[in-house]
């Protein structure tokens, strides 16, 4: 399915005829209970602003950490890695010790290896069953928490129900996933197609930012496809579907036609100045798309494991009106650390984002 009109009616106006689905909170091919996720959507929130992590991310120091020993960046690399220090307080607290140990090897040898680098390497497979043990051991050793969760560590162990350790582990593993993997991917291509057109420069607005990272949503697209199971039999777009039929939409090849978008393969950071109705409904990158779908449609059921991630990336995801300051925090001040000399220093009018891009033009350039 090419179509938005149709992929809107699939993934919010005709939501119920599929199955209820949530990439975050699954076992396998199984979902957990829509009441289970929606309060765990909800405490994943809490977590987060329970941390501030403008505050507390030193991104000097994470440069350092990710970088070689030249200083040079990695690519398919440097941005899950950067992401995964980022977001290192929410995902398990530092009294976590051999979990993060553990959640990092998972990084390293199956979130980079194979999602984002995009072979199937069988080595990292074979690493995701032997992470899932340590994580379920180490969390068999923890108590659960009296009172609200500090990270995904304490969420996955407070979840109720009848769930094994090992469920648990399997949880863990998807929200550290959904946390790092999308949002790295993101900021590697922001930083890179800002390098690329110019951007990094202290000339640069944060509008000119923003609209730089929804160009770089739409061509690629944090999903680029999403798949929905019908629930029931029923028609979509005067197609025939029957139950337990998957219906295959497709954000990529949505977000470059040539029907809604002008040169749809070009770059144009500026079509975001004034866009259209239509490029407003084609526009996909979370799967439910804009906030004012996704504020129409049931919050304990994220459509795709990107949604609480990558779209802290945009501050707002459509155009249409900017994400609570709130509910999650905004992308930009990810990189509001002070640059040392090595890195360079940063004009009181620069954004943000651009000490980091003057360090990977560097970087590139050797």
């Amino acid at each position: 399915m090419a179509d938005a009109d149709a992929a809107r009616d699939v993934l919010v106006d005709s939501a119920s005829d599929y199955l209820s689905q949530s990439g975050f909170f699954r076992l396998g091919a199984k979902s957990l209970s829509q009441a289970v996720r929606g309060e765990a959507s909800r405490e994943l929130l809490r977590v987060l602003a329970r941390h501030d992590l403008a505050s507390s991310f030193d991104l000097d120091s994470a440069l350092g950490e990710v970088s070689d020993s030249r200083g040079r960046l990695r690519h398919q690399r440097w941005g899950v890695e950067l992401v995964r220090r980022y977001f290192a307080p929410v995902i398990a607290h530092r009294r976590h010790t051999e979990i993060n140990a553990l959640v990092d090897a998972y990084v390293t040898s199956s979130v980079v290896a194979d999602d984002i680098v995009g072979h199937v390497l069988r080595r990292s497979h074979r690493t995701v069953p032997a992470v899932r043990a340590g994580l379920a051991e180490q969390l068999g050793r923890l108590p659960a928490r009296d009172s609200g969760a500090q990270d995904l560590v304490d969420l996955v162990l407070g979840l109720p129900g009848e769930l094994s350790l090992a469920d648990r582990a399997q949880l863990l593993q998807r929200l550290v996933l959904s946390t790092v993997g999308f949002t790295g991917v993101t900021l590697e291509w922001v930083v890179m197609l800002g390098i690329r057109h110019g951007y990094d420069t202290p000339a640069v607005r944060q509008e000119q930012v923003h609209r730089l990272v929804k160009e770089a949503l739409r061509l690629y697209p944090t999903a680029w496809r999403l798949i929905r199971v019908a629930a029931a039999d029923h028609d979509i777009a005067a197609a025939r579907v029957s139950e337990g039929e998957h219906v295959l939409i497709g954000t990529h090849a949505i977000h470059r036609s040539a029907a809604v978008w002008d040169r749809p393969l070009d770059f144009r950071p500026s079509r975001w100045e004034q866009p259209t109705d239509d490029q407003r409904r084609s526009y996909l990158p979370f799967g439910k798309a804009t906030a004012c779908a996704r504020r129409t449609a049931s919050p304990s059921r994220p459509s795709n494991t990107s949604a609480t991630s990558s779209s802290t990336v945009t501050g707002d995801t459509c155009g249409c009106a900017p994400a609570s300051p709130t509910s999650a925090p905004s992308w930009p001040h990810l990189l509001a650390g002070p640059a040392s000399p090595r890195h360079g220093t940063r004009a009181l009018n620069r954004p943000p984002w651009l000490s980091l891009a003057f360090h990977v033009a560097r970087s590139t350039s050797r």
